[in-house]
Order: C-alpha cells, then structure tokens, then sequence
C-alpha cells in the first residue's frame, strides 16, 4: 500500500483497525493471512489521515453471502459462492460445524427465525478435483439491534459480493427529505438509493445512510474477487 499525498511529507504512520503498525511512505504485507484483513489507513502530518481501505484476506475460492441486516423474527436465505460458478458441483451447508444441507442444485439456504443466533459455513466441489471440498469463511449470524435507526435495504440481500456483482441500497424515508450515502465517511453519493454497477475490491467498506431526519445503522460490505 502506498499513501500518496500532493506534498510529501517526512513522515507517514499506518494503522490497521486504527491500531499504529508502522512508518513509511508505503506498506507492504508479505504473504498475507486472514489476520490482515481489516480497516487500513495512513496519516501524515501535512495532509491529515487517508480514507479507510478494507481488505479481506480470504483462504479459498468460496463465500457464504448473508443479509447485512437480520432483525428479530426474520426469515433469511444464506448463498455459498463461488468464483468457478461454472465448474462448482456439490454444495454443503454447515451450522455450528454440523451438515445440514446438501444440493448439485442449489447454492442457496433457506433459514427460519428460530435456526438464527448461530455460526454457519458451506463448501463446494470444484471441477477438476470433485474430491477436493473448497470451504467459506465461517458466518455468525445474529440479531441486530433496531434503535429508531433509519432502515435501509440491499437488493441482492448479501453482505459479501464477488467482482462484477451489483448491489442497490434504498434508504427508506420520506418523499422531501436528502438523502446522503457514506463509504468510511467519505460521501460517495445522494439521493434515496445508491447502486453499486460490476463492483470491485475497492467498495469494500463500512457504509451509511444519513437523512435530514437521521441516520440508518453502519454496516460492512465486502467484496471478494
């Protein structure tokens, strides 16, 4: 990672999860680990502390997908992902290490509200190996607090993307009110939806709507090539 300012400076610091981790114009992570994963930025004296930049660190070619948000009594759908879609069989679904579900068929999990409050994984055969299970990150799926935030919802409901999928969030407010959307507190956009077009690495982040009469909860979008 480099921290390119208009007028270098003498002296760069890094912070990861705002944890100080080092000097220099430039960052370098050799053979990276999922314990790199995290919130990145730099500051310099000159010009002040960079925008955020997430990086997920992921040891295989699968993604489970869930909603970004799951309130109380919700019903939800889980999606195991993979980036070889065309060559993926097999698909088994995981809850609390324990298979639950498998499918040739169908990458998705229906989830009833009373199956919620746990941690889930899945994992796919890919072609040529179909011995060979490739596994997702573990999900802990859990509530979310709803404290008189503005609501907002994500067509597809997933809360993790491969490269080149679309995301559209709507903030659900009144008809004359502005709406104003945030990447790591930076403004990225305005007005009541905000559409995300063959997303890349770089939207990755923690997003927020913000209104005249209120703000929606922050939430983590990630994306995987």
């Amino acid at each position: 990672m480099t921290c390119n300012v208009e007028t270098p400076a003498s002296f760069y610091y890094w912070y990861h999860n705002n944890n100080w981790i080092s000097t220099g114009k430039n960052y370098v992570i050799v053979f990276a680990g999922s314990g790199d994963s995290g919130d990145y930025k730099c500051w310099t004296r000159t010009s002040g502390t960079s925008e955020i930049v997430t990086l997920s660190v992921i040891s295989g070619p699968v993604i489970l997908q869930a909603p970004l948000y799951v309130y109380e009594g919700d019903n939800i759908s889980l999606r195991c992902s993979s980036a070889f879609r065309s060559q993926a069989t097999q698909t088994i679904f995981y809850r609390n290490n324990q298979t639950i579900s498998k499918s040739t068929t169908n990458d998705t999990l229906e989830l009833k509200y009373t199956d919620l409050k746990a941690t889930y994984s899945c994992s796919k055969q890919v072609l040529p190996t179909i011995s060979t299970h490739n596994y997702s990150a573990e999900t802990t799926i859990s509530y979310t607090e709803n404290a008189g935030t503005i609501p907002v919802t994500f067509t597809p409901d997933w809360n993790k993307l491969l490269t080149g999928d679309n995301i559209t969030m709507t903030c659900h407010g009144g008809n004359y009110w502005t709406y104003h959307w945030f990447q790591n507190d930076m403004f990225v956009a305005e007005g009541q939806t905000y559409t995300i077009t063959s997303a890349q690495v770089g939207h990755s982040g923690i997003y927020q709507c913000r209104t005249s009469h209120g703000d929606s909860l922050q939430f983590r979008l990630e994306v995987s090539n």
